[in-house]
Protein backbone atom coordinates (compact mmCIF):
# COMPACT_ATOMS: atom_id res chain seq x y z
CA UNK A 1 0.00 0.00 0.00
CA UNK A 2 1.11 3.43 -0.75
CA UNK A 3 -0.03 6.46 0.90
CA UNK A 4 0.36 10.40 0.65
CA UNK A 5 0.72 11.82 4.47
CA UNK A 6 1.48 15.08 5.83
CA UNK A 7 4.20 15.55 8.90
CA UNK A 8 2.96 16.93 11.87
CA UNK A 9 6.63 16.53 13.88
CA UNK A 10 8.06 19.94 14.42
CA UNK A 11 11.81 18.84 14.52
CA UNK A 12 11.43 16.99 11.44
CA UNK A 13 9.97 19.77 9.71
CA UNK A 14 12.38 21.53 10.45
CA UNK A 15 15.08 19.43 9.30
CA UNK A 16 13.20 18.57 6.32
CA UNK A 17 13.50 22.89 5.79
CA UNK A 18 17.53 23.04 6.59
CA UNK A 19 18.18 20.04 4.31
CA UNK A 20 16.52 22.01 1.62
CA UNK A 21 18.64 25.06 1.91
CA UNK A 22 22.22 22.41 1.81
CA UNK A 23 24.03 21.37 -1.36
CA UNK A 24 21.99 18.52 -2.10
CA UNK A 25 24.01 18.37 -6.04
CA UNK A 26 27.86 18.43 -5.67
CA UNK A 27 29.85 15.94 -7.49
CA UNK A 28 26.97 14.38 -8.55
CA UNK A 29 27.41 11.75 -11.36
CA UNK A 30 24.87 11.42 -14.32
CA UNK A 31 23.85 7.68 -14.41
CA UNK A 32 21.55 6.75 -17.23
CA UNK A 33 21.17 3.22 -18.00
CA UNK A 34 19.11 1.58 -20.69
CA UNK A 35 18.57 3.79 -23.55
CA UNK A 36 20.88 6.51 -25.67
CA UNK A 37 20.81 10.12 -23.71
CA UNK A 38 19.78 11.09 -27.14
CA UNK A 39 16.28 10.25 -27.02
CA UNK A 40 15.68 11.61 -23.40
CA UNK A 41 12.67 13.43 -24.04
CA UNK A 42 11.23 9.89 -26.14
CA UNK A 43 12.54 7.74 -23.56
CA UNK A 44 11.06 10.03 -20.13
CA UNK A 45 7.62 9.32 -21.30
CA UNK A 46 8.13 6.05 -22.78
CA UNK A 47 9.55 4.71 -19.04
CA UNK A 48 6.16 5.50 -17.08
CA UNK A 49 3.77 4.70 -19.15
CA UNK A 50 1.27 1.66 -18.94
CA UNK A 51 3.03 0.26 -22.47
CA UNK A 52 6.41 -0.21 -21.00
CA UNK A 53 4.85 -1.16 -17.19
CA UNK A 54 3.15 -3.86 -19.37
CA UNK A 55 6.67 -5.09 -20.48
CA UNK A 56 7.88 -5.15 -16.78
CA UNK A 57 4.94 -7.47 -15.50
CA UNK A 58 4.94 -9.68 -18.76
CA UNK A 59 9.20 -10.59 -17.90
CA UNK A 60 12.28 -9.35 -16.72
CA UNK A 61 12.72 -6.48 -19.31
CA UNK A 62 15.48 -3.88 -18.51
CA UNK A 63 14.80 -1.42 -16.32
CA UNK A 64 15.45 2.26 -17.67
CA UNK A 65 16.14 5.57 -15.63
CA UNK A 66 18.00 9.03 -15.60
CA UNK A 67 19.36 10.06 -12.31
CA UNK A 68 22.02 10.99 -10.20
CA UNK A 69 21.59 8.49 -7.56
CA UNK A 70 24.90 7.79 -6.34
CA UNK A 71 25.72 10.50 -4.49
CA UNK A 72 23.23 12.40 -2.78
CA UNK A 73 23.53 10.94 0.30
CA UNK A 74 27.10 11.70 0.35
CA UNK A 75 26.38 15.87 0.11
CA UNK A 76 26.12 18.06 2.40
CA UNK A 77 22.01 18.17 3.01
CA UNK A 78 22.04 14.44 1.91
CA UNK A 79 24.35 13.43 5.37
CA UNK A 80 22.71 16.28 7.17
CA UNK A 81 19.27 14.49 6.89
CA UNK A 82 20.11 11.46 7.07
CA UNK A 83 21.72 11.36 10.48
CA UNK A 84 19.27 13.89 11.96
CA UNK A 85 16.46 11.39 11.13
CA UNK A 86 18.49 8.77 12.10
CA UNK A 87 18.41 10.21 15.76
CA UNK A 88 14.90 10.58 15.56
CA UNK A 89 13.38 7.97 13.65
CA UNK A 90 16.02 4.94 13.69
CA UNK A 91 15.41 3.33 10.45
CA UNK A 92 17.54 0.67 9.12
CA UNK A 93 18.69 1.70 5.91
CA UNK A 94 18.30 4.29 3.42
CA UNK A 95 18.55 4.69 -0.39
CA UNK A 96 18.56 8.01 -2.00
CA UNK A 97 17.83 9.49 -5.53
CA UNK A 98 18.33 12.79 -7.19
CA UNK A 99 17.32 13.96 -10.49
CA UNK A 100 18.49 17.36 -11.61
CA UNK A 101 17.44 19.72 -13.12
CA UNK A 102 15.33 16.81 -15.21
CA UNK A 103 15.11 12.96 -15.07
CA UNK A 104 13.25 9.99 -14.30
CA UNK A 105 13.42 6.54 -13.16
CA UNK A 106 10.83 3.72 -14.93
CA UNK A 107 8.93 1.19 -13.44
CA UNK A 108 10.55 -0.95 -11.19
CA UNK A 109 9.25 -3.17 -8.24
CA UNK A 110 12.70 -2.85 -5.67
CA UNK A 111 11.45 -6.36 -4.52
CA UNK A 112 15.41 -6.71 -3.67
CA UNK A 113 14.69 -4.33 -0.98
CA UNK A 114 11.52 -5.46 0.35
CA UNK A 115 10.49 -3.43 3.89
CA UNK A 116 8.53 -0.58 5.08
CA UNK A 117 9.02 3.25 3.80
CA UNK A 118 9.12 6.66 4.61
CA UNK A 119 9.42 8.25 1.63
CA UNK A 120 10.69 12.08 1.80
CA UNK A 121 10.66 14.19 -1.91
CA UNK A 122 11.80 17.39 -2.13
CA UNK A 123 10.35 19.12 -5.87
CA UNK A 124 12.52 22.62 -6.65
CA UNK A 125 9.09 23.36 -8.41
CA UNK A 126 6.64 20.59 -8.57
CA UNK A 127 7.16 19.69 -12.20
CA UNK A 128 6.89 16.20 -11.94
CA UNK A 129 4.94 13.41 -10.62
CA UNK A 130 5.05 9.90 -8.77
CA UNK A 131 3.14 6.85 -10.34
CA UNK A 132 2.58 3.50 -8.40
CA UNK A 133 0.27 0.62 -9.53
CA UNK A 134 -2.13 -0.82 -6.98
CA UNK A 135 -5.32 -3.20 -7.12
CA UNK A 136 -4.84 -3.05 -11.44
CA UNK A 137 -4.82 0.35 -11.78
CA UNK A 138 -2.53 2.88 -11.90
CA UNK A 139 -2.24 5.78 -9.59
CA UNK A 140 -0.53 9.54 -10.59
CA UNK A 141 0.32 11.86 -7.73
CA UNK A 142 1.34 14.81 -9.10
CA UNK A 143 4.48 16.63 -7.09
CA UNK A 144 4.34 19.95 -5.29
CA UNK A 145 6.94 22.62 -4.83
CA UNK A 146 8.72 21.52 -1.61
CA UNK A 147 8.53 18.25 0.54
CA UNK A 148 6.60 15.33 -0.35
CA UNK A 149 6.08 12.29 2.36
CA UNK A 150 4.48 8.65 1.17
CA UNK A 151 5.15 6.16 3.37
CA UNK A 152 4.67 2.58 1.74
CA UNK A 153 5.43 -1.21 2.17
CA UNK A 154 7.19 -3.08 -0.56
CA UNK A 155 6.42 -6.95 -1.07
CA UNK A 156 9.36 -9.43 -1.95
CA UNK A 157 7.74 -11.78 -4.42
CA UNK A 158 5.77 -10.85 -8.06
CA UNK A 159 2.32 -11.13 -5.57
CA UNK A 160 3.14 -7.97 -3.28
CA UNK A 161 5.24 -6.18 -5.18
CA UNK A 162 4.40 -2.29 -5.77
CA UNK A 163 5.89 -1.55 -8.94
CA UNK A 164 6.25 2.35 -9.33
CA UNK A 165 7.93 5.38 -11.29
CA UNK A 166 8.77 8.82 -11.44
CA UNK A 167 9.87 11.50 -13.82
CA UNK A 168 10.84 15.34 -13.28
CA UNK A 169 11.18 18.27 -15.09
CA UNK A 170 12.26 19.88 -12.27
CA UNK A 171 14.92 19.46 -9.48
CA UNK A 172 13.75 16.54 -7.46
CA UNK A 173 15.31 14.98 -4.20
CA UNK A 174 14.32 11.48 -2.56
CA UNK A 175 15.42 9.82 1.17
CA UNK A 176 14.02 6.37 0.98
CA UNK A 177 14.09 5.56 4.96
CA UNK A 178 13.77 1.45 5.22
CA UNK A 179 12.21 0.12 8.79
CA UNK A 180 12.86 -3.60 8.77
CA UNK A 181 9.64 -4.70 11.24
CA UNK A 182 6.00 -2.86 11.16
CA UNK A 183 6.48 -2.41 14.68
CA UNK A 184 9.73 -0.14 13.99
CA UNK A 185 7.61 1.60 10.78
CA UNK A 186 4.65 2.45 13.40
CA UNK A 187 6.39 3.85 16.12
CA UNK A 188 8.44 6.22 13.05
CA UNK A 189 5.22 7.21 11.93
CA UNK A 190 3.91 7.83 15.30
CA UNK A 191 7.08 10.21 16.28
CA UNK A 192 6.29 11.74 12.47
CA UNK A 193 2.66 12.06 13.81
CA UNK A 194 1.70 10.81 10.21
CA UNK A 195 -1.93 12.55 9.10
CA UNK A 196 -2.99 10.28 5.71
CA UNK A 197 -3.86 13.18 3.05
Amino acid sequence: MTQSVSIQNSEVLEILDSTSKMDLFSNSVVRNRGFDVTEYDLMSEYAVSKSYLNKRLESDYPKIEYSHNLVIGDTEGGLYCLKELSRILNYDGFYTSGYNPKGFVGWHSDTDIYGYYVMLSYSTTGDGYFRYYENNMIHTVSDKQGWMIKVMTLGSTSQDAVWHCAVTKCARYTFLLRFDSIQKYEQALNILQVKYD
